[in-house]
């Protein structure tokens, strides 16, 4: 190809994709409206693994040494095996409940997910997450973040 012709190449391809751009408000119009409909995916990685639910390791995980089995003495998490404490370990094993079994909690769930004895203490950790939630008292389901 000849310079001149490359030139008028380009002008040609241009030409192609010029199109009329949106105004500011009807892009805002149409983030709004993907915000809005956007469904997240849903992966069952339990299903797809053909894992039993009964087969997940339950508890909270030490950040430290890894073991599962902290305790929650006086608003925090204690190590047996390391000694460490943590204030929010509780956050990952809740974040990966919502990955592994379900995107959906109850304080009930939480309870036998965490190893917790008093549902009032999984309401509270629940509530400090500020996640979204359906229902009242004993009816109240919390949803996943998006």
């Amino acid at each position: 190809m000849r310079p001149q012709e490359i030139v008028e190449k380009i002008v040609k391809i241009s030409k192609q994709f010029m199109k009329e751009q949106l105004s500011s408000y009807e892009l805002k119009k149409v983030i709004k409206t993907l915000i809005n409909r956007h469904v997240p995916e849903s992966f069952d990685a339990l299903a797809y693994f053909k894992i039993p639910e009964t087969d997940v390791i339950t508890g909270v995980q030490c950040k430290e040494c890894e073991v599962f089995g902290m305790e929650r003495i006086h608003g925090t998490w204690y190590c047996p095996s390391c000694k460490a404490k943590n204030k929010d370990a509780h956050i990952q094993a809740i974040n990966d409940y919502f990955l592994i079994i379900n995107t959906t909690i109850t304080n009930k769930k939480l309870c036998e997910f965490l190893h917790l004895t008093s549902p009032y203490i999984a309401s509270r950790l629940l509530t400090k997450m500020n996640l979204p939630f359906t229902g009242t008292k004993k009816g109240r389901v919390y949803k996943q973040k998006h």
